[in-house]
């Protein structure tokens, strides 16, 4: 899913771009822009969409979101791997407990199938 911020959520542009590493000129090459026309965005405080989104995940507070959006994933999958070990302990016990009634019940043949858990 996509995770990028809506326009209310991006720091203000001069604010991203004190956060940068680099210098100027580093920062435009990154971006594929002029540096004339980066100081330009310094300027006036405005820049294209997809350029204050290419300096956000460059600075710390993108960094940030992906790191919790990563951690928070992780988290969620070893809850959902913990409650499928808890489930697949639970129906082998339902499949044994099967199996113990089907051999009190009838005799087992020799080319019977088996289902032997645990």
């Amino acid at each position: 899913m996509f995770r990028a911020p809506i326009g209310a959520g991006l720091p203000h542009i001069t604010t991203m771009l004190d956060d940068m590493p680099g210098t100027p000129a580093q920062i435009a090459k990154h971006l594929g822009i002029r540096e004339s026309t980066l100081k330009t965005y310094r300027r006036t405080g405005n820049a294209p969409r997809a350029v204050q989104l290419a300096l956000f995940w460059e600075t710390r507070w993108g960094q940030s979101l992906a790191h919790s959006e990563a951690h928070n994933a992780a988290m969620y999958a070893a809850q959902d791997a913990s409650l499928l070990r808890v489930h697949i302990r639970r129906m082998a016990g339902v499949i044994w407990r099967l199996e113990q009634e089907r051999e009190k019940l009838q005799p087992i043949a020799a080319n019977s199938p088996s289902y032997h858990v645990g």
